[in-house]
């Protein structure tokens, strides 16, 4: 009976202490949440939320580079508004579950201090908080990946139908959540067949089989997108191996500690030079903290499955890249859950108490101090079409056209501009500009540049025939220039050739 009585105590302080974290986390998801303007993968969740739901269930609302559960949650909770409040505030509540699920798992896995170190680090993660508000699926799937994993565990530790029907349901809305998903279920596969052939803890295989088959079957409506996809070759990146330690980094310290806005990406070298301190502190305190709980876990062989968790989806969605170019630090977000289990492992296993403060102390403090640059640092900032819909509406004359570049910008533009009409128009390709600049009288015009590949030379040329008369560059993420030219020749039609005009759209 004082057993009994000590750990029903000890469980009640537990949930009183999982209450308090997850207010801090509540404060700080909310906080300065509608400070950052949308930004382009944002605004396409508006767009395809909006859609009918035979649109987003069959792929043609706009978007089918990632699956639909999300956008059909988002799709009613858009019925609130369509703000950047609304939008962002259902990452906060995904955000906030995933708190619940890694305590409960890291106390089915280790024990109550753990459990309650790793749902403090996530409440206040820097990269956890940045994804709460971030208008996208990222902390749903982060949420699915860490409730496959507990019904995972619940099926090898007792083998009971309502957790294979369980973790059925979570793996298939997971896989029509993201992509990714398949490679956390493959994981967890390898993590099955380890435990039954080797340690001889897994009990019936059949029913696991057959349980994977049925999970597969699931996806047969989506295979057409799904081949489809696969037929584009991924997103562009020039270094792909790269993504790895860049996303360790962000793990660790999110985004605004050594900000990756235009002028970073224009002096790469310089700004880590500049930035070279941060930088070894970071990967040196945290390398140290990964690897002593990768040295705990590898003692503890019936932790195979949080080393899969960690490492497969990176190792797999590598190698794919090599070929068809799918890598991002964003999507191994469904590994970022194992990896503070392991730096949670690794902060309480320090013998020594005044260390182990000392370690906590740090994490507290880097964390802290990278949020408070995420909300606060003038260097920090998404693609701010708020403040180029504004700029440009303080300066702009009603007859003046305004370009956008490259065209699927115009609608984010819009939605923050609010005067579109005739005189916006999206350029499309190089024809579309020698079009519209051969055809109408112009006197003034904008050119609003992002996500394109206009360059410098393409201005130079405009300036042979136009004077500039204004240039601002809103730099943060991956930027946005806005170009004002005046015709020099008082409304004269002004004639280009392919040759002395050439602009590529992206």
């Amino acid at each position: 009976m004082l057993n009994f009585t000590k750990e029903l105590s000890a469980q009640i302080r537990g949930l009183n202490s999982i209450i308090y974290i997850s207010l801090i986390c509540l404060f700080l998801a909310f906080f300065y949440i509608s400070k950052q303007s949308l930004w382009l993968d944002e605004y396409t969740s508006i767009q395809v939320a909006k859609q009918s739901l035979k649109k987003i269930v069959t792929g043609k609302a706009f978007d089918n580079h990632t699956p639909p559960f999300y956008y059909l949650l988002l799709h009613f909770w858009l019925k609130l508004g369509k703000n950047e409040f609304i939008l962002r505030s259902l990452s906060v509540i995904f955000g906030i579950l995933s708190i619940y699920l890694i305590y409960y798992l890291a106390k089915i896995l280790f024990n109550n201090h753990i459990a309650l170190m790793s749902a403090f680090l996530i409440a206040i993660s820097p990269f956890h908080i940045y994804y709460c508000q971030e208008g996208r699926m990222y902390t749903l799937f982060m949420a699915l990946s860490i409730a496959a994993i507990i019904f995972f565990i619940k099926i090898i530790n007792t083998n009971k139908f309502k957790h294979y029907l369980s973790f059925f349901l979570i793996s298939v809305i997971g896989l029509y959540t993201h992509y990714y998903f398949a490679f956390l279920l493959l994981a967890i596969n390898l993590a099955f067949f380890y435990q039954y052939f080797i340690k001889k803890t897994a009990k019936n295989i059949k029913y696991w089989v057959l349980l994977q088959i049925f999970i597969a079957l699931s996806l047969l409506p989506w295979l057409p997108i799904l081949l489809k996809i696969a037929q584009t070759g991924g997103q562009h990146r020039k270094f792909v191996f790269s993504v790895i330690p860049y996303a360790f980094f962000r793990f660790n310290v999110g985004y605004a500690i050594f900000p990756l806005n235009i002028g970073v990406k224009e002096n790469f070298l310089n700004s880590i030079f500049k930035h070279i301190w941060e930088l070894i502190f970071i990967f040196s305190f945290f390398g140290i903290l990964f690897l002593y709980g990768l040295k705990k876990i590898l003692n503890d062989k019936n932790n195979v499955t949080i080393l899969l968790w960690l490492f497969f989806p990176a190792l797999l969605s590598l190698i794919i890249s090599l070929k068809m170019n799918i890598i991002n630090e964003r999507y191994l977000i469904v590994s970022f859950p194992a990896y503070v289990l392991l730096i949670s492992l690794a902060i309480l296993s320090i013998k020594k108490t005044i260390l182990k403060n000392i370690t906590i102390g740090v994490c507290c403090f880097v964390f802290l101090f990278s949020l408070s640059k995420y909300y606060f640092s003038k260097d920090f900032g998404k693609e701010q079409w708020r403040d180029v819909a504004k700029y440009i509406s303080m300066h702009t004359k009603q007859k003046d056209l305004i370009l956008v570049n490259a065209a699927f910008m115009k609608p984010l533009f819009c939605y923050y501009y609010q005067k579109c009409d005739s005189n916006v128009m999206g350029i499309k390709s190089k024809e579309d500009l020698l079009n519209i600049l051969n055809l109408q009288k112009i006197n003034t015009f904008w050119l609003i540049h992002s996500h394109s590949n206009l360059n410098q030379d393409i201005i130079n040329t405009l300036k042979t025939k136009f004077l500039l008369i204004k240039n601002k560059i809103f730099p943060y993420e991956t930027g946005i220039k806005v170009y004002c030219f005046k015709n020099k020749k008082n409304h004269k039609q002004v004639a280009f050739t392919n040759h002395n005009l050439l602009i590529t759209s992206h």
